[in-house]
């Protein structure tokens, strides 16, 4: 048993981690960095509700707008003014010879086709 070689033992190729978590940590870093650049209180001032009460005002106005009868009186030269637009349609006006030139037209159903789209492919 008498045995002269040379015999040579290295040890196994350790992993090397320490790159693995700097690039971990570069990535978590732009995570963390909005927590500690940010400052500020909780706080809730009677000023933040005042538009709340201009609201609630504004909301009273147009009830009692609503309620009275000046919508009405507003309203009515408007309306008079839509209703005195309104005339009858005589011989001389250009829609009154429009029942002429539908007389011989046929109605066409122009409602677009149902689509075929392809079956569902098995694999």
């Amino acid at each position: 048993m008498d045995s002269t070689g040379v015999r040579l033992v290295y040890r196994a190729p350790r992993a090397n981690n320490s790159h693995t978590l700097l690039i971990a940590l570069l990535f978590l870093l732009p995570i963390l960095s909005p927590f500690s650049a940010v400052s500020a209180e909780a706080r809730i001032e009677s000023q933040d509700f005042e538009i709340l009460g201009q609201l609630s005002e504004v909301l009273e106005e147009r009830q009692e707008m609503l309620d009275s009868n000046s919508v009405a009186q507003l309203a009515q030269p408007t309306i008079d003014g839509i209703s005195n637009s309104v005339t009858p349609t005589g011989p001389s006006d250009p829609l009154a010879n429009v029942d002429e030139t539908i007389v011989g037209a046929s109605m066409v159903v122009t409602t677009p086709p149902q689509p075929q789209h392809p079956g569902p492919y098995n694999y």
